[in-house]
């Protein structure tokens, strides 16, 4: 178990501390490291929090910490999240490695089994939202390729 007092104690990357005890002030973020507590002496969970978030990282939370809570803490989905395609895998010793997709808007809903509370070393990944980039990229090109056109017909009838 690792104290979190100050920045230079909080874990790296990779340290594997499933849990801290936050004993100081908040120290918001350290790297890609978010210590997640203003209350002192607060046990606090590890969990990863990676893709279409804010701030995504390594992210020690409080315990009874749920999905939803624990994005929002992450700066909530990015603009580019595809938030219907949300990932959650957690190990346990009696079945191994489980990942479940979850959708946001059924998590929204408020069931715990689409709201799960998370266990130390769950890792959430938030794909992008690839169709709405392509589609950006498409309406963009469009309109350049108009504007041309428009362009040579303007010059052309002078």
């Amino acid at each position: 178990m690792v104290f979190a007092t100050e920045p230079a104690k909080v874990p790296k990357v990779g340290d594997g501390e499933d849990f801290i005890v936050n004993s100081g002030p908040p120290t918001p973020r350290v790297g890609n490291v978010f210590v997640s507590s203003k209350k002192k002496d607060e046990l606090l969970l590890r969990t990863n929090v990676w893709g279409a978030v804010n701030f995504p990282g390594v992210h020690y939370v409080p315990i009874g910490t749920d999905l939803i809570n624990a994005l929002s803490i992450a700066g909530g989905p990015a603009e580019n999240a595809d938030t219907e395609n949300v990932y959650l895998s957690s190990t346990n010793e009696a079945k191994g490695t489980i990942v479940r997709k979850i959708s946001i808007a059924n998590a929204l809903g408020g069931s715990r089994e689409s709201n799960p509370i998370l266990n130390p070393g769950d890792v959430i990944l938030i794909k992008k939202n690839e169709t709405r980039e392509n589609v950006s990229l498409w309406l963009s090109v469009g309109t350049f390729t108009l504007s041309v056109i428009a362009l040579s017909l303007a010059v052309a009838n002078k």
